[in-house]
């Protein structure tokens, strides 16, 4: 099943992430609906973590670095197979999955709940399953990300730099 699309059915959430219907995504925002997505870490084995550089073309922070997978939930979908899906479609990778941890934040007046995923893998880049969605990936090592995100805070979604406060804050580093 790809990608929710524009016109796709989400699930609307109410303030303590509850399915109360359903939503059109690209309505999402216009209707200050609460919903839900996923991100994911893809680790490798030196702890590097694969962060992304959004597409050029995209409507949301074009070319901006985000999390190493990140993408709505269809509607009835649960955050453990909308995480399995979207790193199949967005890396090609089939890798055990690991919940984290949720945390929820808000966007364009929307409560945005976000499940956070971890990943190891072994492969040296994982292949770019949506072009048009991601301009590139990178391996970084956390303390490099950690001055990134301090020096130069505008590279990054507002998403990303959310939940890998999250992360890092829940992760005892």
């Amino acid at each position: 099943m790809p990608a929710p699309q524009p016109h796709s059915l989400i699930d609307r959430v109410d303030v303590a992430d509850r399915v109360v219907g359903t939503v059109r995504r690209d309505e999402v925002f216009a209707t200050e609906a609460g919903f839900r997505v996923v991100h994911i870490f893809v680790f490798d084995a030196s702890e590097r973590l694969l962060v992304q550089q959004l597409g050029r073309l995209r409507d949301r922070n074009p070319l901006h670095w985000g999390s190493s997978v990140a993408g709505y939930l269809h509607a009835g979908e649960s955050y453990a197979d909308g995480a399995k899906r979207r790193l199949l479609e967005e890396l090609r990778l089939e890798s055990k999955l690991v919940k984290h941890g949720s945390t929820h934040m808000s966007d364009r007046g929307c409560m945005k709940f976000i499940g956070v995923f971890t990943t190891r893998v072994e492969s040296d880049m994982p292949s770019i399953g949506e072009s048009h969605h991601i301009e590139r990936l990178a391996w970084m090592e956390l303390r490099e990300l950690d001055r990134e995100l301090t020096s130069k805070p505008e590279r990054f979604t507002a998403t990303f730099r959310h939940v890998y406060r999250f992360f890092r804050s829940t992760r005892g580093l």
